[in-house]
C-alpha cells in the first residue's frame, strides 16, 4: 500500500520489481490461495465493488471461498482513495 501511495505504482508489479507472486510467496507456507483486487478512486466501496464485479478476473477474487480477507482504504486526497482486497485460504 505505501509504495502506490509513495510512488503512485499502480500495478501488479511493485516499483522495485516485485509482482504479486514475489509478493505473496512467502505466505503460501500459511496459505494455499491469495487473491487481490485493486481500485483507485473515489472512496466509495460500493463503487470498488460494482467495478470489480463486471471484471471477470477481479469478480474471481470476489466469489472465491477464503478463510480469511481484509479490506484496506487509504485516502490520498479529498475524496480519492487506494481500495485492496486481499483474501486467503489457510492452509
Amino acid at each position: 500500500m505505501n509504495d502506490l501511495l509513495s510512488t503512485g505504482n499502480w500495478s501488479h508489479t511493485n516499483s522495485d520489481g516485485c509482482t504479486f507472486d514475489c509478493r505473496t510467496s512467502p505466505y503460501l507456507e500459511y496459505y494455499s490461495w491469495i487473491g487481490e483486487n485493486l481500485y483507485k478512486g473515489a472512496c466509495n466501496e460500493e463503487v470498488a465493488y460494482k467495478l470489480w464485479r463486471e471484471s471477470p478476473s477481479h469478480l474471481e477474487v470476489l466469489q472465491h471461498p477464503y478463510t480469511e480477507g481484509v479490506i484496506l482504504m487509504r485516502e490520498y486526497a479529498p475524496n480519492k482513495c487506494y481500495i485492496v482486497l486481499e483474501k486467503g485460504i489457510k492452509s
